[in-house]
């Protein structure tokens, strides 16, 4: 094999044992931190302000957009989007992106939650939303409003609208 071909498989080698060493160590980090980092899973929700308060008007976080969230039941949490409509705060699940994703299934046994943003933590309770409400229709048109519809669009999603505990 002519010595170019080898040094370039050699490279390559490289490289990839590489992107598996960082996203490996980013994975690890992650897990053991507060909070996830970016798409990557991380550790219970600590830090931050705990809302002591029950929370019955969500427009104040209208421009939130992306939060973290930690069920009770696991020791993660991750990042995932928040929508508001109609005074109500709601947070949608895609159900096939990404693949072998299992909270929404969590979560509709046991929605106990807290959620996090702007550095404070939420105690909530997550109820799935029937497809077939009104609702349910409500906040899909915010969601495409904001183009913030997750993948596979309203027939590949749940809703869970999140309230105070």
């Amino acid at each position: 094999m002519p010595q170019t071909k080898v040094r370039a498989l050699k490279w390559v080698g490289i490289s990839i044992l590489s992107t598996v060493v960082v996203l490996t160590g980013t994975f690890f980090i992650a897990k053991t931190s507060d909070g996830p980092l970016g798409p990557f899973p991380g550790g219970p929700l600590v830090s931050g302000e705990l809302a002591i308060s029950a929370v019955t008007d969500w427009t104040f976080a209208r421009e939130t957009g992306e939060i973290e969230l930690q069920l009770l039941q696991d020791s993660s949490s991750r990042t995932t989007w928040l929508a508001v409509a109609n005074n109500s705060a709601y947070i949608p699940a895609a159900l096939d992106f990404p693949p072998n994703k299992s909270w929404h299934l969590r979560a509709e046994r046991d929605g106990d939650a807290q959620i996090r943003f702007d550095n404070t933590r939420y105690p909530v309770r997550l109820a799935r939303l029937d497809e077939t409400s009104a609702e349910f229709s409500d906040v899909v048109d915010v969601l495409v409003a904001t183009n913030a519809m997750p993948p596979g669009g309203k027939d590949q999603m749940w809703l869970f609208r999140v309230s105070s505990r």
